[in-house]
């Protein structure tokens, strides 16, 4: 099967990675992170377009998919959530303002309890009036490939498609989030989501067989370390999480253990990572946390 699509929002490429695989040709993308731009191009071989805001919809190729993990920070839990107040949570519309054109058509779990759920409403009406059916589902990534806690919402969408009430099981932030759409007359449909249920990568399954010793810490150090991780895990001062893949063996600074985002966390090699939090340089350089991998 091939087909074309195009990538807003593209960063390195993970949703290019994905579709290229399934045998689809990317035919424009756009980023405005230079770093992220000089990534895309390194890895596939043509440059990203720049700011979305300032393409013209009859300007985008067509395609027969639109992908766009457009910005989560105004939803996000780690961040203000100011929503559609904040700039980058407008942005959205930029990919209904495309998709609304071209006619193709897919970020944060918080993005489903953001503003009460009015946020996820929005969207799905927007989608709704200009032709598209949805379905919407959180997938976590630790289940397919990459060993990372990192929860996102991936909305799917089909122009014109036909309708057919949601299959709702549970009682869970989506389930709640689709009864809710459903008694509102969303136009929605079934897509056959992957299950969330086997971790199949660790970190030691990532880790680089041969690292160059400009990156260890001496044995001074290394021997520190290991001392107050088994102080930290004799004075049980080790950051409870909820997930059992998620398996912390020591923090570098206690007093910190209950501060979202601002943990200096040992992992085990054995399980997965937890969710890593972006921040901006300018305002976060003094107090980037670090996170370790023990093995």
């Amino acid at each position: 099967m091939s087909f074309r699509y195009v990538s807003l929002f593209a960063g390195i490429g993970g949703f290019d990675t994905a579709l290229n695989e399934l045998g689809g040709e990317c035919v424009m993308a756009s980023e405005i992170d230079k770093y992220a731009v000089q990534a895309y191009e390194l890895i596939y071989g043509h440059k990203p377009a720049g700011d979305v805001t300032k393409i013209d919809a009859v300007d985008v190729p067509d395609h027969d998919v639109l992908v766009a993990g457009f910005p989560c920070q105004a939803f996000s839990v780690a961040g203000q959530r100011k929503g559609f107040e904040d700039t980058r949570g407008t942005l959205f519309f930029e990919v209904a303002r495309i998709a609304k054109h071209k006619r193709p058509l897919e970020n944060v779990k918080g993005l489903m309890s953001h503003d009460g759920g009015r946020t996820l409403d929005v969207i799905i009406a927007t989608l709704n009036e200009i032709g598209y059916t949805v379905d919407f589902e959180v997938l976590n990534s630790k289940y397919f490939g990459v060993p990372q806690n990192r929860e996102r919402i991936f909305i799917a969408c089909v122009l014109d498609g036909k309708e057919q009430p949601w299959n709702i099981e549970g009682n869970n932030m989506v389930a709640k989030a689709k009864c809710r759409l459903q008694e509102a007359a969303a136009k929605v449909f079934n897509f056959d989501w992957p299950t969330n249920n086997t971790v199949t990568t660790r970190l030691r399954d990532i880790l680089e067989p041969v690292v160059s010793e400009k990156y260890y810490l001496d044995k001074t150090k290394t021997a520190a370390l290991i001392v107050k991780l088994e102080a930290d895990l004799d004075a049980a001062r080790i950051p409870v999480t909820d997930d059992p893949e998620v398996q912390i063996v020591g923090n570098l600074k206690p007093d910190d253990c209950t501060r979202l985002g601002q943990r200096d966390e040992v992992y085990a090699d054995s399980g997965v990572i937890g969710a890593l939090n972006a921040s901006d340089y300018k305002v976060q350089r003094h107090k980037r946390s670090a996170r370790f991998i023990y093995h």
